[in-house]
């Protein structure tokens, strides 16, 4: 779990997903970065042509399209050093990982291993079963094994369709080869084999010092329900492992504990992002603990010794309809119901389903750094997914950047953004990065959270930075006028 302060080898910087690097950028040199490349991305999605977060390497930068094709760019020119082709379009957020020679990520079907050096194909292996399922996320590599998993689906057009589920699999990083698989559902999808859903990863897992294995997993479905089955009625109960912190023997795949943060979702907010791993001192003792957030706008510290909840904190917007986050529903006797059924409808709740905290949080000396996207949604009938919701207009959102105590969910200081912020939370030394979705980066002090600096990129983002020595790279994958240009670009500091 060692600071890499020359690359950013994993899609989350390192195996506890803090998201923390070293290197030469500061808040008193961040000003002089200058654009030292960028390559152009073509293509057409809902959500972009590149949503992933680059992984860097000590000369190569490997990329992924939504349509899942692989780049390796030169890491000081900005060359295409070699392209791999699948054309198989997700929503994303998608992306590689590395190790072993090897550069492995997912299509909307199969995962897949590429040569590092040539981007030939080693290998690929389907692990959909029907075709309301895909593969959005980006892997993790560790110990000869690749960690992905499937989700219930790959585009807007199959999303939470019956019987759709998601499966993690453990893969030989050298073959291809399963050797475990965990369902994060259980065998009749809740009762209802037909008609239900869910479950899956959408973001990497970390892996601790004892080869456990810390994954977040998605939301259950059909949400908000259907008109046979009001209020997910088809799927009674916590419909575990959804929402859900699960832990698992990394060699093994056996459940070793979960903690379920919302049980019985009826309002698409997975507790999605990759879980982070860290030591924070409480009441003078140090601690490990896991930081877990997501779509339902709430921050989760837990004991990983005790597997008890240390605190949690509401961030952002949240209406009354979203009731008040404790874990299990409600407040307190009076509070209201964190996921109370609906009785009328239009109901509009903050946040939405593309809201909350959607990107990654980084940790950094004891302190959590959460982007947030105060986005609603119109929920207008029991009908499943987007035939029963809508999203509220973009142009009423905004965001938020927010410093939390680790050891007390205390809030340290508080950035409005002003816009979406789908560009997460990056540490370099003394600076906090992010990239709001009108495709501005934003250098924050981490310790007072004045912005020290900003960069247009060319075109709208929706993804997450690389930051690596003297350089940071970001994709620009939103083109919304003919001036703006999707492209990945790389500023460096001058020599």
């Amino acid at each position: 779990m060692t600071e890499a302060a020359s690359a950013f080898p994993s899609p989350n910087g390192n195996y506890a997903n803090t998201r923390e690097v070293a290197g030469e950028i500061n808040a008193s040199n961040i000003a002089s970065l200058q654009e030292a490349w960028s390559v152009p991305l073509t293509g057409e999605s809902t959500f972009g042509v590149f949503s992933a977060n680059p992984v860097v390497t000590d000369d190569t930068v490997y990329l992924q399209d939504i349509g899942s094709n692989v780049m390796a760019v030169d890491r000081a020119t900005g060359e295409v050093k070699w392209e791999k082709k699948f054309d198989k379009p997700t929503t994303g957020p998608n992306g590689v990982a590395i190790g072993g020679g090897m550069v492995v990520g997912g299509t909307a079907t199969s995962a897949f291993a590429l040569d590092a050096a040539t981007g030939e194909l080693k290998w690929e292996k389907e692990i959909i079963r029907q075709s309301s399922e895909g593969v959005d996320m980006a892997p993790l590599v560790w110990n000869d094994t690749v960690i992905i998993s499937s989700v219930p689906g790959a585009s807007l057009a199959n999303f939470y369709g019956g019987g759709g589920k998601g499966i993690v699999y453990a893969l030989d990083l050298a073959t291809g080869e399963e050797k475990w698989q965990f369902d994060t559902t259980t065998d009749d999808l809740w009762g209802d084999p037909e008609l239900n859903t869910g479950g899956g990863l959408w973001q990497t897992p970390s892996v601790d010092e004892n080869g456990d294995i810390y994954m977040a997993v998605a939301n259950p479905g059909p949400w908000p329900g259907t008109k046979e089955f009001p209020n997910g009625t088809s799927r009674p109960g916590d419909n575990l492992y959804t929402n859900s912190l699960v832990v698992l023997d990394g060699e093994t795949g056996e459940l070793k504990w979960h903690w379920q943060a919302l049980p019985h979702d009826l309002r698409d907010w997975d507790l999605h992002l990759g879980p982070i791993l860290t030591d924070v001192t409480i009441d003078g003792e140090e601690t490990p603990v896991v930081v877990l957030g997501g779509k339902m706008g709430t921050v989760y510290v837990l004991n990983r010794e005790t597997q008890e909840l240390i605190w949690q904190k509401d961030v952002g917007l949240h209406t009354p309809e979203a009731g008040a986050a404790d874990g299990r529903g409600k407040a307190d006797e009076d509070g209201p119901d964190r996921n109370a059924p609906f009785t009328t409808f239009p109901v509009t709740v903050y946040p939405g389903w593309l809201g909350g905290v959607q990107t990654a949080m980084s940790v950094s000396e004891g302190v959590i750094y959460v982007p947030v996207n105060n986005l609603c949604s119109v929920y207008n009938k029991q009908a499943n997914f987007t035939e029963g919701s809508e999203l509220c207009d973009f142009a009423t959102a905004g965001g938020e950047m927010l410093a939390l105590d680790a050891a007390t969910g205390e809030e340290i200081w508080k950035k409005d953004l002003g816009q979406m912020n789908y560009g997460g939370a990056t540490v370099v030394n003394d600076v906090v990065v992010t990239v709001t979705f009108d495709g501005v980066m934003h250098g924050f002090d981490k310790a007072t959270g004045d912005e020290v600096w900003t960069q247009q990129l060319p075109a709208q983002s929706n993804s997450t930075p690389a930051i690596a020595e003297d350089v940071i790279v970001a994709g620009a994958g939103f083109a919304t006028t003919p001036e703006q240009k999707a492209s990945v670009v790389a500023y460096s500091l001058p020599e």
